[in-house]
């Protein structure tokens, strides 16, 4: 029997020993796989329950202008928070920061009130209201650094620019466009929480895993910009417009160098303007370009050498009927060359034109020059254009096109289809930065000139560009784009606008614009101008020349682009009391085709001062005289062929000299 006990009493003691290491093995086993294999996800839910993160606004990159002058910045600035629980009187909390930080009390009291552990009270707080704050409260009232989107030229290229919400995220313009580039990574406010859930202030914040984002230099100039903006706020006003918009870009390279709406906005406070404010007019509204297609009808008819400058026209004496509907001109013309038809504008001339092109070349040359679609500008929002289906191009419609009715452009669309005339024929890519750099100014990427495609021939654009400089002469219906100093080539317009409530057009309203370059020769900068519904007088050449006369001799003169004093007249009286400065364009039918530097040299014998100018002038002679009388003798003689550089001597009755010189 005790040997029998003896065995129970040692079996029993084995089991507790086993059960006992069993259980330990367990535990440790439990450790272990607490510790090592999931000590990582306990961790985090521990630290989740005792921190708490709040997503703060990023530190958005800054945008400069081409000459690094700062267009937007981000300012670090006190964002006002509550933790509830610390705060011993909620009501009175309310009340004084409704006093101190211009807050509803009511809405304070009630986000006090919500159950929450953390509120904002106002974000974006000044220093002077955010230290009166720290005055009055010890607990519970405490102040996170925040980005807030700053733009120190106010409503200089407002509209280009755009703007950030409250949220950081980018909401119009260039700061909708590159938002992910330039928006960084936005951070939080980590704070630290007891047992029960009460934050632990103070020092229980802290910011972590904020990284300001990339910066944009822009190709805009601020300086061109302030111009483009300053002229035309004078032309909309003395126009009693609407509205209207500038673009000024480089030709060769599509780069813009200003894009200016009026009226304008500022982005500091973008919630004090309507919302039709905020739209960059450059790329959103669309316009029938009127008498500003002419041009590009007629590039297309040299082309494909269907006219020659030179050709004539019948223009109907200011009358055509084609089917049911009667095509007018302003003025009555009869026969035209192909030159004069863009030099006076005629609506008959340009229809006629585009039926002996046809409608599918017409339409090809027109796409061509992108009129058909998005010119692809890094900007968000840009229309494409607005015209019939091919199929549906009757004759009345082709005609109606040749001469800007019946189809829609943007302003962009319009001057990047004039770049290409002005180059040489080539469609640039329109661009607004030119190099994303990072927080410490390492090049992240650049933008360079793309061409889209060659649309006409370089001796085209030479044609057209001839034809344009016309226009600018005292003949033409540009002529009050004249820039002293440098030969101007350029087009007006003056369009109809459709009606929104009916078929046809809208009575009294108009749109008036010019598009043109400068130098002519050497194109360095070209701008549009487009005035919305002025009241009163309404052609292009009256409201719009001007404001691109004053914008392109201030930006030429900033830019120290030397004046090309080719084709002026200068006269002179004998007693020196009168100084007279003109610019003419080359009569490009007396160049010999097997020479393109002679020219014939017209015959002034006979003929009085006056007459010689009037003469010289529609020749492209330059002549500067001094005193009067009547022309005896010349040298060239009349009708002798001359080289461009070749200097003439006429003698007057009056024993005065009248020295020519023809440009070079």
């Amino acid at each position: 029997m005790t040997c029998r006990s003896e065995r129970r009493g040692r079996g029993r003691s084995l089991f507790l020993v086993a059960m006992l290491l069993a259980f330990l093995a367990a535990v440790i086993g439990r450790g272990v796989q607490l510790q090592l294999l999931e000590g990582k996800r306990f961790y985090g839910a521990a630290q989740k329950q005792r921190k708490r993160s709040i997503p703060l606004v990023s530190n958005r990159g800054n945008i400069y202008s081409r000459n690094l002058k700062e267009l937007a910045l981000t300012l670090q600035v006190d964002s006002l928070y509550a933790i509830p629980n610390e705060l011993e009187d909620r009501k009175a909390a309310a009340k004084t920061l409704a006093r101190l930080v211009s807050v509803d009390q009511e809405l304070i009291a009630k986000r006090l009130s919500n159950g929450k552990s953390f509120v904002w009270i106002k974000r974006w707080v000044t220093r002077e209201k955010a230290q009166q704050v720290r005055d009055k409260f010890a607990r519970g009232i405490d102040f996170a650094k925040e980005g807030r989107r700053f733009y120190p030229l106010g409503s200089l290229a407002g509209q280009v620019l755009g703007f950030a919400g409250l949220d950081g995220e980018g909401l119009e313009g260039l700061e909708l466009a590159y938002h992910r580039i330039i928006r960084g990574r936005p951070g939080s406010l980590l704070a630290e929480r007891d047992a029960r859930g009460r934050f632990m202030l103070p020092g229980g914040t802290k910011v972590t895993g904020r990284i300001k984002g990339h910066s944009l230099i822009l190709t805009l100039d601020k300086n061109i910009q302030y111009i483009a903006e300053k002229e035309l706020k004078r032309g909309v006003i003395a126009a009693q417009a609407k509205r209207g918009n500038v673009i000024v870009l480089e030709p060769a390279s599509g780069e813009i160098l200003a894009m200016a709406n009026w009226p304008p906005f500022d982005p500091n406070y973008f919630w004090k303007y309507r919302a039709s404010q905020w739209r960059n007019l450059a790329i959103t509204d669309m316009f029938e370009p009127g008498s500003t297609m002419k041009i590009f009808t007629v590039a297309a008819a040299l082309e494909e050498k269907v006219l020659k400058p030179t050709d004539l026209i019948y223009t109907e004496q200011g009358v055509f009927r084609i089917g049911r509907r009667v095509i007018h001109d302003v003025h009555p013309y009869g026969w035209l060359s192909l030159e004069d038809v863009i030099k006076v504008s005629s609506n008959i001339g340009a229809a006629k034109v585009g039926l002996r092109l046809g409608r599918r070349r017409l339409y090809r040359y027109l796409k061509n020059f992108g009129f058909f679609a998005p010119s692809r500008v890094d900007l968000r929002g840009e229309e494409g254009g607005l015209h019939q289906p091919l199929k549906r191009w009757s004759n009345i419609t082709i005609a109606n096109i040749s001469f800007g009715q019946g189809i829609a452009l943007t302003p962009l669309q319009l001057a990047v289809g004039y770049a290409a005339l002005a180059n040489g024929g080539f469609l640039m890519k329109p661009y607004l930065v030119k190099k994303v750099v990072d927080d410490k100014g390492r090049l992240v990427n650049e933008n360079r000139p793309q061409v889209v495609r060659k649309v006409i021939s370089t001796n085209t654009s030479k044609l057209v560009r001839r034809m344009l400089m016309r226009v600018i002469g005292p003949e033409g219906t540009g002529r009050r784009a004249k820039v002293d100093g440098y030969a101007v080539a350029g087009k007006t317009g003056t369009a109809q606008k459709p009606s929104r409530r009916s078929r046809g057009y809208a009575p009294g309203k108009y749109v008036a614009s010019f598009v043109g370059w400068a130098p002519a020769e050497n194109p360095q900068i070209l701008i549009l101008v487009v005035i919305d519904e002025p009241r009163g007088v309404k052609y292009g050449g009256v409201l719009a020349a001007p404001v691109f006369k004053e914008i392109a001799s201030q930006t030429l003169a900033y830019l120290r682009v030397s004046p090309d004093r080719l084709n002026e007249i200068i006269v002179e009286t004998e007693a020196k009391d009168q100084l007279t400065v003109s610019r003419y364009v080359p009569d490009l039918s007396l160049f010999s085709n097997q020479d393109k530097e002679l020219i014939t040299m017209p015959d002034f014998r006979g003929l009085t001062l006056r007459q010689i100018l009037e003469l010289a002038s529609h020749k492209g002679i330059q002549i500067k005289t001094r005193g009067s009388g009547i022309a005896v003798w010349q040298k060239p003689t009349g009708g002798s062929l001359i080289r461009l550089e070749r200097v003439g001597l006429v003698k007057l009755s009056a024993a005065s000299r009248v020295t020519l010189r023809q440009k070079n």
